[in-house]
C-alpha cells in the first residue's frame, strides 16, 4: 500500500537522523564541546554568532563558567570556535529532527493514513522528544557549577531518552510489516524469557556505559583484559555509594573504578546470554529468526571489539574519538538487533495461534 510504504520511509528517515544525533553527540562529548553554548533558546539559538562582536560576547560567557577558568583558561577565540560549532551542530541537528518528524505527522494526520494507534505511539515519540531537550539542557546545567563536567548520570538519562525514541520509532517501522510471514513456524520454547532477560541486562550494561562514558573511565583504565594490570582493582566495593559525591556532581576515584569493573563483567554475561538467544533461533524455520539471531551475534561481537578497543586504543590524555562514537552508535545497533527479535517472535507465534 503506497501510503504505507510513505510513512515507513518517513519513519525510517526519523531512525536514520536520531543515530546521526546520537553520533554528533558523541563527538560532542568525547570533544569537551558540549558546554560551549551556555544558555538555551530554543528559536533564537538556532542561528550561530554571525558577527566578529557577537564570536566575542559568546566567548566572555562562556568564561564566566567552570570549563573556561578550571580547564581552558588559556583558550583563544579560534579554540572556542572550534568547540561551539560542534554543539551548535548537535542542538540544531535536534531542531531539523523534529521538523522532519511534525511536518509530515500533521500531513498524514490531515490526510486520515494513520490509525489511531499509530497516532498514539507517535505523540508519544513527541513527548519523548520534547523531554530529551529539556533533559538536554539539565544535563549542561550540571557542568556549569562548580564542576567543569556534565553528571554522569544526567548524560545517561540523555542517552536513555535517545535510545527510547530509537526503539520506539523502529518498533512502529517493524509493526508496519507483516508480509513476511509465509507460513506457521514452530515456537521455540523460552526464547522470548531469553530475549527479555537479554534486553534487560543489555539496558544495565548501556547505563553503565554512559556513566563511564561521563567519567571518562576509559582515561584511567585504558588496558585490557586487566585494569591498569590488576584483575580485581584496588578500592573496588571499599565502601558504600558516595551520594553526597553523587549530588555534588564530583567523581571519585571509588567511581570511576566501580562503574568501569561493572561494565566490564557485565559485557561477559551479556556475550553469553546472547550466544544463548543465538542458538535457541537455530532451532526456528523461520528465516526472519535465523536472520535476527545472527544479527544479534554480529552486534555483541561487533559491540565486544568495539568497547576493547577505545580502551585499548585511548590514552590517559584523550578518548579515541572516533572509537568512541563507534562503542556508543553500536550500542543502538545492538538494542535495534533485540527489537527485531521480540517483534518477530511474537509475529510468528501470534501466526501459528
Amino acid at each position: 500500500m503506497a501510503n504505507n510504504r510513505l510513512i515507513r520511509a518517513w519513519l525510517l528517515t526519523g531512525v536514520f537522523m536520531v543515530l546521526v544525533q546520537v553520533a554528533i553527540g558523541g563527538i560532542t562529548r568525547l570533544t569537551d564541546s558540549g558546554l560551549s553554548m551556555t544558555s538555551w533558546e530554543p528559536v533564537q539559538g538556532s542561528l550561530p554568532p554571525l558577527t566578529e562582536e557577537a564570536w566575542q560576547a559568546a566567548f566572555e560567557d562562556y568564561r564566566q563558567y567552570p570549563e573556561f577558568y578550571q580547564k581552558n583558561a588559556d583558550f583563544t577565540l579560534a579554540e572556542f570556535k572550534s568547540i561551539f560549532w560542534w554543539e551548535y551542530i548537535h542542538r540544531n541537528w535536534a531542531r531539523l529532527i523534529g521538523l522532519v518528524f511534525a511536518v509530515p505527522f500533521v500531513f498524514f494526520l490531515a490526510k486520515g493514513w494513520l490509525s489511531r494507534r499509530q497516532i498514539g505511539s507517535l505523540v508519544g515519540v513527541m513527548l519523548l522528544g520534547l523531554a530529551q531537550a529539556v533533559m538536554g539542557w539539565y544535563m549542561v546545567q550540571s557542568g556549569m557549577v562548580d564542576q567543569p563536567w556534565v553528571s554522569p548520570y544526567r548524560l545517561t538519562a540523555h542517552l536513555f531518552l535517545a535510545l527510547a525514541i530509537f526503539a520506539w520509532l523502529y518498533r512502529i517501522v517493524l509493526g508496519l510489516d507483516r508480509t513476511h510471514i509465509a507460513r506457521p513456524t514452530p515456537v521455540i520454547s523460552g526464547l522470548g524469557r531469553v530475549l527479555w532477560l537479554l534486553t534487560a541486562l543489555v539496558l544495565v550494561q548501556i547505563a553503565y556505559g554512559g556513566l563511564v562514558a561521563g567519567s571518562e573511565a576509559a582515561r584511567h583504565f585504558n588496558t585490557w583484559p586487566t585494569m591498569n594490570g590488576q584483575w580485581i582493582p584496588d578500592g573496588l566495593f571499599h565502601r558504600g555509594l558516595e551520594w553526597d559525591a553523587v549530588r555534588e556532581n564530583r567523581l571519585t576515584s571509588f567511581f570511576i573504578v566501580n562503574v568501569q569493573f561493572i561494565h566490564r563483567t557485565l559485557a561477559w554475561v551479556v556475550l553469553a546470554l546472547a550466544v544463548w538467544a543465538w542458538w535457541k533461533t537455530r532451532a526456528s524455520d523461520a528465516r526472519t529468526l535465523l536472520h535476527g539471531g545472527r544479527w544479534l551475534m554480529v552486534a555483541v561481537a561487533g559491540q565486544a571489539v568495539l568497547g576493547i578497543s577505545t580502551l585499548v586504543l585511548s590514552s590517559p590524555q584523550q578518548i579515541h574519538v572516533q572509537l568512541g562514537v563507534a562503542h556508543q552508535l553500536w550500542a543502538f545497533v545492538l538494542v535495534g538487533s533485540l527489537i527485531y527479535l521480540h517483534v518477530r517472535n511474537r509475529q510468528e507465534s501470534i501466526q501459528q495461534a
